[in-house]
């Protein structure tokens, strides 16, 4: 029979395949959007080095390239938005049916002989949710306010620094590049969130009593600061898997008559790793505080509420901490 970190291990792996595949269709459907801007953008940016010096911001404004390149940002980026977000709603329901199966897989590697499965009605009330909170993101207005501004500060600036046609391009496609960015990163959270939501719900189904924080300790690169200090924490049912957004740690159940399944917790297991895998974990300036005592590793943890209300942990940064950022040595320069 698998353990439980191999159920783990495995699940995980099965995510990011679901994950990547949709960040794929994504990244196509983007690709689309810049190719249909990118005649406009080289047109504007070919105009701009022709006007010289009388390129200022009243100059732009009466441009109908620069209008139809602002007008057809929020066009294509409010299509993108309505593709992402029905995107995501399929992609929870795909999450919480994965959910189920792998959940009862965990309880019986916990020691329990016949779990029972989440209801369809249990799992089609989780379904609507992560519908509500994929619509509260309004990605239809969010992704347009984003590509608009961020074109239009790309425009902007390469007319007063008198970008080459080239520069100007490469300005606008950088400035799209970021709805793509929250795109994704959204992708990525809505992923998992449904994913552990329906985890947890099976464990309550089958009179799971506690969880145990399973951090993505398998993973290159390793987790942030903060999940490691979270692994194998031992929480009740009732307290929520408050992490920080895009995080891929899983709940594992616990149950009476079992060791725990995460026998190693997260600072054994960051002190048992090399140099470079505790620098990737913390960085340096916080590995130089951590190995000189200043630090400790459940120091890292935040609290926070979301903008939804719902509770978030995020890690702290070196300000939060009072610590300064150590700066890397120089070179002396022989003399």
């Amino acid at each position: 029979m698998a353990t439980t970190e191999q159920l783990v291990f495995a699940a995980r792996a099965a995510l990011l395949e679901l994950e990547r595949a949709q960040a794929l269709r994504l990244a196509v459907r983007y690709a689309q959007l810049g190719a249909q801007l990118g005649a406009l953008t080289g047109d504007l940016a070919a105009a701009i080095a022709a006007a010289g010096p009388e390129v200022d911001a009243a100059w732009l404004s009466r441009q109908v390239l620069y209008q139809r390149l602002v007008r057809g940002a929020g066009v294509q980026s409010r299509q993108l938005g309505r593709y992402g977000e029905a995107l995501l709603i399929a992609q929870g329901r795909t999450m919480i049916g994965r959910a189920r199966r792998d959940a009862k897989a965990l309880i019986v590697a916990a020691g329990m002989r016949a779990p029972r499965d989440l209801s369809d009605a249990a799992a089609s009330a989780l379904a609507q949710a992560q519908a509500q909170r994929v619509a509260s993101y309004a990605l239809p207005q969010l992704l347009p306010q984003l590509a608009i501004a961020s074109v239009l500060a790309a425009v902007q600036r390469a007319a007063l620094l008198k970008h080459t046609v080239a520069k100007v391009a490469d300005g606008v496609r950088a400035g799209l590049g970021k709805v793509l960015t929250r795109l994704l990163f959204l992708s990525r959270t809505e992923a998992v969130t449904p994913y552990r939501d329906a985890t947890a719900a099976v464990f309550v189904a089958n009179g799971v009593a506690q969880w145990q924080w399973f951090a993505e300790i398998e993973q290159v690169p390793p987790p942030c600061g903060m999940c490691v200090a979270m692994h194998g924490q031992v929480f009740a049912m009732d307290a929520a898997f408050a992490t920080h957004l895009g995080c891929r740690c899983l709940p594992v159940p616990i149950l009476a008559a079992t060791a725990l399944p995460v026998r190693v917790g997260g600072k054994a297991w960051l002190d048992a790793q090399d140099a470079a895998t505790r620098k990737a974990v913390l960085g340096a300036s916080k590995l130089q505080h951590y190995e000189a005592g200043l630090l400790q590793l459940e120091d890292l943890v935040g609290e926070e509420l979301l903008p939804d209300g719902r509770a978030a942990r995020r890690e702290r940064s070196l300000q939060d901490l009072g610590l300064a950022r150590v700066r890397p040595p120089t070179l002396e320069t022989p003399r």
